[in-house]
This record gives structure tokens, sequence and C-alpha cells, in this order.
């Protein structure tokens, strides 16, 4: 973790909030005018950053954000297309807003509309203040880090300080969320590393786990949810991706998850959403780019389902190298064994619950036991889940790559033309 840069800033930001007392409606005034900003774009800093703070709602935490932005605005080493700011973590203030100078709230406003569809290269995302963490009950756009952020996608900065000789659990937890974690002085740096706050984030990676299915019962969500949030805490480094999307449902995928705790998690009438587990729920279509960097950035694919007829999604996981939990029954038994990713044990077979076209069928009953102990295993051993995803994208180039079925695909066709001009005879 890197402390030293903050350590700096705080001394600006103390000068600085004693000017603000006393001259809050000149901040800004001293703004470089565009046609001043005359830098190089290849000599700029290649990332975006994407500060979220609350601007606009006065105090400590607003004044030092609005400086830094400011003085980052008038950089001549920073490319003003890549600056961008988000109100975040309190209410917008009308008082504190006007007192701005107008070059001042003009540069924020300039740097207002970011997303992450619009991130192009390196992202920077920074939570200022007591930042949200999103859990599996997930909240407004402006959460930081944002919502639907995948793994790896930006680089993860908190800005923040307190008053006292510890921090609460909760506090400890969004810190060690974050890579980095920016102080203002010593002081903060003990108590923060005191109360459990890791220095070294590279000792702490996060294990990313990753499910992509249609949100229908059979793809075993439920049964994923409860082995992930059943086997982990808050306190694990571990993140669980969800991208689903609306399969002859409607597409309040929160409001199904928050059914099924109150009926399925343990003491759920006082259950503490904090305690629980990260997890991510990506529910927008993705061109094929991003859907490949979706699969790199993750460390492990599964997905528990009842049935498969192939399984579409454990391929494609496999032929991007990642090792997969699945169900070992169905289709996935074609190509998934104890080689290449983790068959995930069935407790026999049970009904189909659709009344439809499948009443009287069979489907797997996938074990939420053995899937927390699979997943735990992955957690705790990521060298030997790594090795088992080579050797998946190994066998997929091998058995399933589009020439090697092309060509079993044109021996079958020769082998009914020989059969045809056998039945036939010669012709006339």
């Amino acid at each position: 973790m890197s402390w030293s840069l903050m350590l700096i800033l705080g001394i600006f930001v103390s000068a600085t909030l004693l000017i603000t007392i006393w001259q809050a409606s000149s901040i800004g005034q001293d703004l470089l005018p565009d046609k001043a900003y005359a830098a190089e774009e290849d000599h700029l800093l290649p990332a975006t950053i994407w500060w979220h703070a609350p601007f606009y709602s006065g105090g400590g935490y607003s004044s030092e954000a609005v400086a830094f932005m400011l003085a980052m605005w008038n950089s001549p080493t920073l490319s003003r297309k890549r600056l961008w700011v988000a109100q975040h973590g309190d209410g917008f203030n009308k008082g504190a807003y006007d007192a701005l100078a107008p070059a001042a709230r003009s540069a924020l406003k300039s740097m207002e509309g970011g997303h992450l569809s619009k991130a192009n290269g390196p992202l920077v995302v920074v939570c200022h203040r007591a930042w949200s963490v999103p859990n599996f009950e997930w909240g407004s756009p402006n959460n930081c880090p944002p919502n639907n952020l995948q793994p790896g996608q930006a680089f993860l900065v908190g800005r923040t300080m307190f008053e006292t000789d510890r921090l609460s659990p909760e506090r400890e937890r969004r810190c060690n969320a974050m890579d980095e974690i920016w102080v203002p002085t010593e002081f903060h740096k003990q108590v923060f590393a005191d109360s459990g706050v890791k220095a070294n984030k590279s000792e702490a990676k996060t294990v990313a786990f990753l499910s992509i299915f249609k949100w229908e019962l059979r793809k075993g969500w439920d049964v994923l949810l409860a082995a992930y949030l059943g086997q982990f805490t808050a306190a694990d480094n571990v993140a669980l991706y969800m991208k689903t999307s609306p399969y002859h449902s409607d597409s309040n995928f929160g409001d199904h998850m928050r059914k099924w705790a109150a009926e399925h998690l343990p003491a759920s009438d006082g259950l503490d959403l904090d305690s629980l587990p990260t997890v991510y729920v990506i529910d927008e279509n993705m061109a094929q780019d991003r859907l490949r960097r979706l699969y790199t950035s993750a460390d492990c694919f599964v997905l528990p389902s009842r049935g498969e007829g192939w399984g579409r999604p454990h391929v494609e996981a496999m032929s991007m190298g990642l090792p997969v939990i699945a169900t070992n029954w169905s289709g996935p038994t074609a190509f998934l064994d104890e080689e290449v990713g983790y068959p995930l044990a069935i407790d026999g077979l049970e009904s189909v619950e659709d009344k439809g076209a499948f009443e009287g069928h069979m489907w797997a009953a996938p074990s939420v036991q053995h899937l927390k102990q699979l997943m735990s295993h992955v957690f705790q051993n990521l060298k030997e889940a790594q090795k088992k995803g080579r050797a998946a994208r190994a066998s997929m180039i091998k058995r399933f790559a589009p020439p090697v079925v092309a060509q079993q695909i044109i021996a079958e066709s020769w082998r009914i033309e020989k059969e045809r001009a056998h039945r036939e005879g010669p012709a006339a």
C-alpha cells in the first residue's frame, strides 16, 4: 500500500482549508483558461482518474476534493479529457455549491459524466470519504467503487481518515477492498495499520469467481448463492460476479435475490448485509471484446446448473484458460474432469419444478456442501486452479477448436455420402 503521496497532500490540504475558510467564494479564481492549457497528449498520463467525492456537500472532504481536482485540472501533465468527477457520499448543498467561483463550478461540470463504458485505457477510481463497497444488495448509480465494475478493470484508491484510535470492522473491510489507501498523516497510517488495514495489498489478492447464465432455476443461481454466502464472509478477499439476463422473467434480479435470502439464509430477519461477501450483478449486454476481458479478469468460472445440453459458457471459460467448477451431470461431462477443472457432485436427481413441457422429468440436484468445499479449495489454492485452467484451454484447442470440429463434420459428411452410394449402388 502507498502512504507517502497522501502524506504530502495532507500538508497541501491543510493550507488549502485555511484559505477556503476565509475566501470560499474565491475557490477556482486562478484556474487557467482553456486556451492556456496546451499540454501535448503524447506526454500526458495515459490513465483516466475518476474521483468520487462529496464535491458539492460542504465540509472538509468536500473542500479537499474540490482543491485536488482543480489543481489537477491546471496540471500540464494530465489530460482534461481523462479527469472525471462524481458526486458521492453526501447530498447536494446549494450553499456550498454557490460558494465556489464560477470558474470552479464550470471546471467541475466539465469533469462530470464519467462512465465505465467510456473508459479507454487504464482507469484509476478514487473513493473519497467513507466509500461504499457493493454487496449483494447493491445501491445507487453513484456507488464507489462503481456498480458493474469488473475485476481488474480499475485500480481502486480510498482517500479517507479517522478521528479516534481505531477503525470499525466495517471500515477496515472497506479499506482492504481497495488496492491502496491514501491518508493525510503518520497518525492515520499507524491507526489504520493497527486496525488491520494491510500495507501490502499483494498479500491480499481478491479471488474473483465468475458465473454467466440466463436467469432461470435450471442454472442453479440459488445453489451458487447458498454455497458462496455460506462459505465466505466480508472478511474474505473474494468476489462473485454474476452476469445474467432475463429468461421468461423480469430483470429485477435484486428483488429475486433478496426474496431468496429472506427465505433461505439463517436468521434472515436480522441479517447483517455488511457481513456478507461481495456479489456483483452484471445485467448488461456485452460486445465480444468486453466479454473476453470479463473472462480473463476472473480466477475461476462456476456454474452449478441442474442440467445442460452442452454448456456454452463452460467451454468459453475453459477456452480462455479458466478452471471451471460445474455440475458433474449432463452435457459438461463430455469435457469436464479433474484434470481441467472441478466436477461438482450431485445429491441425486430431483423432479423438474416446471409443470409444463417438462412435467415428470428429472434433473440434477447439485450439492451445496460440495460446492462450498470446491470454492474454498480454489480460494486457497489459486496456483493449482491456474494450472487446471491452462490444461482446460489446451483441451479445448485440441478437441473443440473450429478446424478440429470442421474436420469431424467433413468426415461425417463423407461417411453419409459413402453410405448413400452403397445403398443406391453405382450410378447408371
